[in-house]
């Protein structure tokens, strides 16, 4: 007993099976121009082991578009003339492949943009970090030097003696080591100077007259001081310091 089988290659529908029972099976076409046509298509070779005959060698709707396809009033789904089969196992499975490497492409492109966007942000927050760091060790050797300083002069500025490093500005300390200084060369002076000159009326005089401008030869010639006071009191202008009583 005949059955409905399609002939298309690798393709399994058959009416007694339950996946062929909603399926069409349509006959080769008459023209022999477009029974080749539909040959060519399914892939198979007309001979001894193919031979087309009506009614046992058919094609399933499977392999036919939608579009192909009408039903008419009495309910038998019909081809339209001229059309051919066209879906089949292996075009499928072309069109698949060039779709799903095209999808692999596209997403290792994405993967590879975003790594790369990923290590430029790394870059450069590495270097701004390597920036901050290098500004961050060149101030603290600065402070280090200073730091070194205040210490040695410690036991002659009793009063910063609580002052943290940490704590002081590099402006602030550069005033700390200005007034060290001039109480360095205030005590210096003092120690180089005979005692006669160490009175508090010649140092206010010296200091008051220096601050308001007046030229240290007017400060000797009218002091009318000689050799070696003059000389001393050149050595005082050159180094003031403020007058204290001795």
């Amino acid at each position: 007993m005949a059955h409905d089988h399609c002939c298309v290659n690798y393709c399994t529908n058959d009416k007694r099976n339950e996946s062929g029972q909603n399926l069409s099976f349509f006959n080769f076409p008459k023209n022999s121009s477009q029974r080749s046509k539909w040959i060519a298509a399914i892939k198979r070779d007309e001979g001894t082991l193919f031979q087309i005959k009506k009614g046992s060698t058919l094609v399933c709707s499977a392999h036919f578009k939608s579009s192909d396809m009408f039903k008419p009033i009495t309910g038998l789904i019909r081809l339209k003339p001229g059309v051919m089969p066209s879906q089949f196992q292996w075009t499928k499975s072309s069109q698949d492949r060039p779709q799903n490497k095209l999808q692999e492409l596209k997403t290792m492109a994405e993967q590879q943009e975003q790594e790369e966007r990923r290590q430029s942000f790394v870059d450069s927050f590495q270097q701004d970090v390597k920036m901050e760091e290098g500004e961050t060790g060149s101030g603290g050797q600065g402070a280090s030097a200073s730091d070194e300083q205040m210490e040695e002069m410690a036991t002659d500025e009793p009063e910063n003696e609580n002052i943290e490093p940490a704590e002081v500005s590099a402006v602030e300390q550069i005033e700390i080591l200005k007034t060290q200084i001039s109480d360095l060369e205030q005590q210096l002076c003092y120690e180089c100077i005979p005692d006669e000159v160490h009175t508090t009326d010649v140092l206010l005089d010296l200091e008051k007259r220096r601050k308001r401008g007046t030229r240290l030869e007017d400060v000797l010639r009218k002091r009318g001081e000689k050799s070696e006071r003059e000389k001393l009191l050149k050595d005082l202008w050159k180094h003031p310091y403020h007058a204290r009583v001795v």
